[in-house]
């Protein structure tokens, strides 16, 4: 939301540019499988209501079931590109997410010069079925569409990626001596019915060769802004056994940030919320008023602002991939 916000006071003509004809769009697929004796279940739902740069896909065979989920900004060219790939690749187990893709990552129109302004996050789950014991659930990711790994009705996951508000933000070592952050302020969502002002940051990540040189994202990185804000993968790796019940969700900042922590129980971990029904859930939340804090400190003394959008809505990418359920 941040970087929407950026790009709407900075480059107001291109953004207005930038708005499709159709205002709402929604794409639903869904697929069930029996692998290995136990059911595996995945579906993606795409609700395009802002500039329509979300993308989500999954697929598989008998050995790598895989999800991706990513999101566009700046001039949606990037984005373009991610959705041409073929990412049934993801099926080749003796290869990993970063080799597979790194042919698209050098492509000129997704790294090039003409991608100033203009890039994407994206993240990617496959869950390998070769082991009669253990399930291996391989993450990748690049910026702020995050990954949530959990058992059932738990509050607790085995794996989250908090895209947060402004809190545990991780530059990648090959940027490190490239990166600035300057505040900025956004909103958190406290439950239902509250949220408040919190500080965020935008990163400002400066060329190797010319300092005055930059690209500014609200995410330690992002494929795409040629290549400033790239950085390789970042990769985890889960064991689970064959028989356990595991829910994973993989989704964009239009979920993201209209969750607060009781949710963790409540939806994401709860498989009874499907993919359609979670990014319904975010639609409502970002069209709803709020009872909102502006208060960044305790020393602020500015009343509840009752009755008060969170801003304009977000496109919205959400998958799910159940297993054993």
């Amino acid at each position: 939301m941040l970087y929407k916000q950026y790009q709407k006071k900075e480059s107001n003509i291109n953004r207005k540019k930038l708005k499709k004809k159709e205002s709402y769009q929604d794409k639903f697929f869904y697929h069930q499988l029996h692998l290995m004796g136990e059911r595996v279940q995945s579906s993606v739902y795409l609700r395009q209501i802002g500039a329509g740069q979300d993308m989500a896909f999954d697929g598989g065979n008998e050995k790598v079931k895989w999800i991706v989920a990513g999101d566009g900004h700046g001039y949606g060219k990037v984005v373009e590109e991610a959705r041409k790939f073929n990412w049934n690749q993801l099926e080749n187990k003796d290869l990993s997410v970063q080799e597979i893709l790194q042919e698209f990552l050098d492509n000129e129109k997704v790294s090039g010069p003409k991608t100033f302004d203009d890039g994407m996050s994206l993240s990617v789950v496959r869950v390998f079925f070769e082991n009669d014991n253990q399930r291996k659930i391989e993450l990748s990711w690049i910026g702020d569409s995050s990954i949530w790994v959990s058992k059932v009705n738990t509050n607790s996951p085995l794996f989250f990626n908090d895209p947060g508000h402004g809190g545990q933000y991780v530059i990648h070592s090959s940027l490190q001596d490239l990166v600035t952050k300057k505040s900025a302020v956004n909103f958190e969502i406290l439950d239902d019915e509250n949220a408040k002002a919190v500080t965020d940051f935008y990163f400002h990540f400066q060329s190797p060769d010319n300092s005055d040189d930059k690209e500014v994202i609200n995410m330690t990185g992002a494929i795409g802004h040629r290549k400033l804000t790239y950085h390789p993968f970042f990769t985890q790796n889960l064991l689970v056994e064959s028989d356990e019940k595991i829910i994973i969700r993989v989704a964009s900042d239009g979920l993201w940030n209209v969750l607060h922590p009781g949710d963790r129980i409540t939806l994401l971990s709860n498989p009874e919320y499907s993919s359609e029904k979670l990014s319904g859930i975010a639609l409502k939340r970002w069209n709803q008023f709020w009872n909102y804090d502006p208060n960044l400190s305790e020393d602020d003394t500015f009343p509840i602002q009752k009755f008060t959008p969170i801003g304009d809505p977000d496109d919205i990418a959400v998958g799910t991939m159940l297993l054993n359920l």
